[in-house]
């Protein structure tokens, strides 16, 4: 076997990690400036908070956005999962490809080389194993994509109970709206 056909998986693979890599570093900068903004809008509604402790406008938006700042976190486990599992998936896919062609590019060198008469052993061993490995990741990609169905379904509720939250929140700032004599209060 020549050293650059020898040596293709492992630059396949090293692509492969760089660009995961890449793709790493672009998703947790984004986490990164998406955590200071809801960082930022909690300081702001705690100094809001300190300035109006007698309101409960301001300890409802502190309260809301200590909430958001969970969904928010959830979320982006959600995505990481998804992401994941894509990933793997697409990498079982790739083990199943790279048997195939192995399987293909070895059938060829071996009818070539022992004639047209001649048949070639049906599957050879890494063939196999690559093709059983890609057949598991797939399973396992499978299984992420179960955990990210239940973690969407979680996040349907805390959409729920946010939206709850929120109705709550529009009928304290009603409240805070409401001069305090008024006898509807």
């Amino acid at each position: 076997v020549p050293f650059n056909q020898a040596l293709r998986p492992v630059l396949y693979v090293a692509a492969i990690f760089v660009l995961v890599l890449i793709l790493s570093f672009s998703v947790y900068r984004e986490f990164r400036v998406a955590q200071e903004q809801e960082e930022q809008r909690l300081q702001a509604a705690r100094t809001k908070v300190n300035e109006n402790p007698d309101q409960a406008s301001p300890v409802w938006e502190l309260a809301g956005a200590n909430l958001e700042k969970y969904f928010a976190r959830n979320l982006s486990q959600v995505r990481q999962v998804f992401y994941v599992s894509i990933g793997v998936m697409m990498a079982g896919f790739a083990f199943v490809l790279y048997g195939v062609y192995v399987q293909v590019t070895w059938q060829a060198v071996w009818l070539q080389a022992a004639g047209q008469h001649s048949t070639a052993p049906t599957i050879i061993a890494p063939a196999w194993i690559a093709s059983i490995s890609g057949l598991i990741t797939q399973f396992i990609g499978a299984t992420f994509m179960v955990i990210y169905r239940s973690t969407m379904a979680q996040a349907n509720e805390f959409v729920t109970v946010l939206d709850r939250i929120n109705t709550v929140g529009i009928a304290m700032k009603v409240l805070d709206q409401i001069k305090e004599e008024d006898s509807t209060k």
